[in-house]
């Protein structure tokens, strides 16, 4: 949550507040707060100097934290994306960021896959293959494209199995 918040604050120029809820277990330790602070910031940093970074720096469309709502099978899917944005091609990113010990991006297909439906009609893109998905690994500062395994999502069948 707070590494969110700091890299959410990149994009939507927001001061980074953390509440009691953030650091619990913590809340009586400064030095501790202050270094999951220092270790956020440097995580922001090395974000905002990587290439995907920069590209969402120079994006024509940026949203953080975007919350949305999607039809999908007679089911309403609802949550939040990290980051989405449009390069100046028109070209879509859909960014999220994991804080994660290990890198295991096959987790994440079916999250990214349906985040990826979401936005093909939110934004009215008919072949939502155009749409890029991409894990940022915070801890290791390493963006991975997960789109050609989210093209192989089947997310109605998905969806079927969560009933």
């Amino acid at each position: 949550t707070i590494a969110h918040s700091y890299m959410e604050s990149i994009f939507s120029k927001k001061e980074i507040r953390l509440s009691n809820k953030d650091i619990i277990g913590i809340e009586n330790e400064k030095s501790k707060i202050e270094t999951v602070k220092s270790i956020c910031e440097k995580m922001k940093t090395s974000f905002m100097k990587s290439e995907i970074g920069i590209l969402a720096e120079n994006s024509s469309w940026i949203k953080t934290e975007f919350e949305f709502r999607s039809k999908i099978e007679n089911k309403i899917l609802k949550g939040f994306i990290d980051l989405v944005f449009k390069d100046k091609e028109n070209n879509v990113y859909i960014l999220d960021y994991k804080t994660n010990q290990e890198i295991k991006p096959e987790i994440y297909v079916l999250q990214l896959a349906c985040y990826r439906q979401a936005i093909s009609q939110i934004l009215n893109i008919p072949d939502a293959s155009k749409i890029k998905c991409l894990l940022h690994y915070l801890r290791f500062d390493k963006t991975i494209d997960i789109s050609n395994d989210c093209d192989k999502v089947d997310i109605s069948q998905a969806i079927k199995n969560f009933e």
